[in-house]
């Protein structure tokens, strides 16, 4: 039986645990929570290289989440494949967000191109310029938000 048999809602699960001679061991139920509009998607950034997105289109996922860089506003800190992902998106016809992973240690800086301020300002500016650099079509599928990634260690005392 799938999850999808169940249909939106909570339900109750019976598992029952059975020896190798078929004699019950034990039984114990679980509740459990389908959601009715369920989206699936990737995270991908330049670690996973070069993507077949025509082969990824044919999966059945809903969106994609790319990384467009990391930290300050460095060009040689764009993702190297954003702009292919963003392309291949585009083509066909996979909505997506974007994330910046961060490292900033302070929240104002120096925004400027090539300028090491570890600010929030400039990453901010950093994600401003690339997405700066999709044209209309490319924009119109940036329907997920942009999201900070802000798991580093770097960035723990700052708090939320």
């Amino acid at each position: 039986m799938s999850l999808e048999s169940f249909g939106a809602g909570t339900h109750e699960i019976k598992i029952l645990l059975y020896s190798k001679l078929g004699e019950l061991i034990t039984t114990s139920s679980k509740q459990i929570y389908i959601y009715d509009n369920m989206y699936f998607g990737i995270d991908v950034s330049s670690w996973q290289g070069e993507i077949n997105w025509e082969s990824i289109s044919k999966t059945g996922i809903d969106f994609a989440i790319l990384r467009l860089g990391v930290g300050d506003n460095f060009e040689s800190q764009d993702d190297g494949y954003f702009l292919r992902n963003v392309s291949e998106c585009t083509k066909y016809n996979i909505p997506f967000g974007v994330y910046l992973y961060s490292y900033a240690t302070n929240l104002n800086g120096n925004s400027s191109l090539n300028v090491d301020s570890a600010s929030i300002d400039s990453e901010l500016a950093h994600v401003y310029r690339v997405l700066g650099k999709l044209d209309s079509n490319q924009k119109g599928m940036l329907k997920l938000p942009v999201f900070i990634d802000m798991e580093d260690k770097s960035t723990s005392h700052l708090g939320r």
